[in-house]
């Protein structure tokens, strides 16, 4: 165990690990609000019949052990909250629904509902097949149009944009809500924590903005912590009071989102920047560039694999032409952004840059077993000593 791993990789880490230790103190322990016992069960339940099916199948590019499974956990979550306050939906919709997995997974279990999302996903064609209601549409929060018609109750599941709106539909609506945020926004354009605002991060910041919107229109609620894998874990329950909501309903929401602006939703078609859409052959020539200067620096290895040396951003910068400058420039990123775009080979902390050493890396968090390897472990074509794991610890294919 060196000095040099100590400081780069164990001491950036316990400084995360106790800083979202400190985020974390005092808060409800998870799932508060709802029969813990009847929840784990219900979730067994669906990840096992349901979910494990999907993980083996899935399409999509994102993680499907996190997403699946982060899905399995709402549907379970709700099901039970429903039974218990005895207010199944005759109509839910899933607001900004993305893959539209929780309303498959809902439908599942018997709960009626639509998902409605400004673009429409690969995934969707197959859940459509299968009965699955999911709508494109660009919904106007500001009046509630496009909404499908008899919606009873609103679900905002990382809904990003739409998630200060959704309370506001909901008013509109007269209808009770689920709401997960996670991408902070205001009405009209990302969240700012309010200036001189200290001790809070800018997560906790936004969840007391968001509970005060809530307040402000009336709606009883509740909050709880879910078990999801997520950071961004905590939901708001609100409900329609018994004696309705307030008379002048229409002048709080006029209030609230008074700004002189109309709501511009997102592109249905999103351009991937920020390093992501580089040619293939100018890609690669960087990659090598870097990792040979890198490869150069020192002659130390680790058990005769050997690790090059570290440089500052702004010294490795010095290597870029001004051609390769400008075309990061151009796809709205920069050196640091491409070296993480490439993380299996490059590890950026405290400023400097290194090539990743992954069994300090494997030291550090070892390879779960339902691990799915979807990448070509670059290393092992490219270094001269291959790969420093074998193929069954390497998180990437041989």
């Amino acid at each position: 165990m060196s000095a040099k791993w100590l400081k780069e990789t164990v001491f950036p880490n316990l400084v995360r690990l106790m800083k979202s230790a400190e985020e974390n103190r005092g808060k409800k322990p998870h799932v508060s609000t709802i029969d813990i016992e009847q929840y784990s069960k219900t979730y067994q339940r669906i990840k096992l019949s349901i979910g494990k099916s999907i993980v083996e199948s899935w399409t999509e590019k994102t993680d499907p052990h996190k997403f699946v499974y982060e899905d399995c956990a709402l549907t379970a979550y709700l099901k039970v909250l429903f039974r218990e306050t005895d207010s199944m939906p005759k109509k839910f919709v899933d607001v900004g629904c993305g893959n539209g997995l929780l309303v498959k997974l809902l439908k599942e279990e018997g709960i009626t509902g639509v998902g409605v999302d400004i673009r429409k996903r690969n995934i969707w064609d197959e859940f459509i097949a299968q009965g699955v209601q999911l709508c494109e549409a660009s919904l106007d929060p500001q009046t509630a149009s496009g909404m499908p018609e008899g919606a009873d109750y609103l679900i905002g599941n990382h809904s990003d944009e739409l998630t200060p709106w959704i309370p506001i539909m909901a008013a509109k609506l007269k209808c009770s809500f689920f709401l997960l945020p996670c991408c902070p926004f205001d009405f009209y354009c990302k969240y700012s924590k309010v200036k001189g605002a200290s001790g809070e991060s800018q997560y906790v910041s936004y969840m007391a903005y968001i509970r005060s919107i809530i307040t402000k229109l009336g709606f009883e609620f509740k909050e709880d912590r879910l078990r999801i894998p997520s950071t961004k874990r905590h939901a708001f329950i609100a409900t329609i009071p018994s004696g309705g909501l307030p008379e002048n309903i229409d002048e709080i929401i006029e209030q609230l989102t008074k700004k002189g602006e109309n709501f511009v939703p997102r592109a249905k078609t999103i351009e991937s920047k920020n390093c992501s859409n580089l040619p293939a052959d100018f890609r690669i020539a960087l990659m090598k560039k870097i990792f040979t200067h890198l490869m150069s620096l020192d002659a130390a290895n680790d058990k005769g694999w050997r690790c090059g040396g570290s440089m500052s951003l702004a010294k490795l910068a010095e290597i870029l032409t001004v051609d390769e400058k400008e075309l990061l420039k151009n796809q709205n990123g920069g050196l640091q952004t491409f070296l993480k775009n490439h993380h299996q080979i490059f590890k950026v902390i405290g400023g400097k840059v290194k090539i990743k050493n992954w069994r300090e890396e494997l030291e550090l968090a070892p390879l779960k077993k339902n691990h799915v390897k979807k990448s070509e472990c670059w290393f092992l074509r490219n270094h001269p000593d291959g790969c420093p794991l074998s193929e069954e610890t390497c998180r990437f294919a041989h």
